[in-house]
């Protein structure tokens, strides 16, 4: 049996002679000292994961993932952020959590190499000519044939329109139509 216990440590604390607290989310601190004995057993099986922050105030901003297929939350922020498969033209539900840049080649399983796509073109892609590239904002597709388009990532609710001003002063008149 296999239990996986997440446990945030700074680099300083894991790799230097820091002393900064461990962390186990939900629960609470750990001296340093004692996770890093615990790491150095030999039979403990281990699996590290980066994780950045922003300089600032330490919020956390990405994760690494040194696996190929995209974890469940990521994924879902995908699904939601495309809604529909980032192919030009495509009209398909996003079905597939797709690396721009595929695993094959080196590409990172992280939401900077990350498109939704639906299972065909998820598949198309793969076949001699077809290029994916791009960034969280927009998606390039190169065809066999050399045309290229320029896909920008919508905001999940950009079709709501988000008005600024103020609501109109005074009374509104509405024109009711009448039944015939």
């Amino acid at each position: 049996m296999t239990a996986e216990v997440v446990v945030v440590m700074h680099d300083t604390s894991l790799l230097g002679d820091d002393d900064v607290p461990a962390w186990i989310p939900g629960h609470g601190p750990l001296p340093a000292g004692m996770v890093k004995r615990w790491l150095a057993e030999p039979e403990a099986a281990k699996f590290f994961r980066r994780m950045y922050t922003r300089a600032t105030d330490g919020q956390l901003v990405a994760l690494e993932s040194k696996r190929r297929h995209f974890p469940e939350g990521l994924s879902k922020m995908l699904a939601i952020r495309d809604d529909t498969c980032a192919t030009p033209w495509c009209n398909s539900p996003v079905e597939d959590a797709d690396h721009r840049k595929s695993w094959a080649q080196g590409g990172t399983t992280s939401w900077d190499n990350a498109t939704g796509l639906c299972k065909r073109c998820n598949q198309r892609k793969e076949n001699r000519g077809w290029k994916y590239s791009g960034t969280p904002a927009l998606l390039m597709v190169t065809t066999p044939t050399g045309h290229q388009y320029t896909v920008p990532t919508r905001p999940p609710i950009s079709q709501l329109r988000h008005d600024t001003t103020d609501p109109p002063m005074g009374p509104i008149d509405i024109a009711w139509p009448v039944a015939a």
